[in-house]
């Protein structure tokens, strides 16, 4: 998501993009398996900014340009034991969703809508059955 660049998304003509910052580029990107715009892309962007708001830092870091895009293809990041004892079930697995690495599972913008951490619900979590 950067508004810099932002435009109208259309499947006739579809150029390929790396543009943006990478923090927040999604790993289809980098990895060159979609770089088609599509509203996965502004998922995965806002999933890391909404890290970013709650936890106060990027939500993949790195020494190096290749330490964070490595980390940014494979999906590693950390909530840290503080910040989980001040966020909910629901933001957990809403951030999961939308930092899902594979971006045809990735949450879609109609179910981040109905999600939750949006509507207020409590997050239904199923029992697991013992043997």
């Amino acid at each position: 998501m950067d508004f810099g660049i932002a435009g109208l998304v259309s499947t006739m003509d579809i150029d390929p993009t790396e543009a943006g910052s990478l923090r927040y580029l999604a790993p289809e990107v980098l990895s060159r398996k979609n770089r088609a715009p599509s509203p996965a892309l502004d998922i995965w962007a806002m999933g890391c900014i909404l890290y970013a708001m709650v936890s106060g830092k990027p939500a993949f870091n790195g020494k190096t340009r290749k330490d964070i895009t490595d980390n940014i293809k494979e999906g590693n990041y950390t909530l840290e034991p503080d910040l989980l004892e001040r966020v909910s079930p629901e933001f957990v697995d809403l951030l999961e969703k939308m930092l899902t690495v594979d971006f045809k599972k990735r949450i879609t913008l109609l179910d981040i809508l109905a999600h939750p951490w949006i509507t207020g619900e409590k997050l239904i979590i199923p029992i697991k059955e013992t043997e």
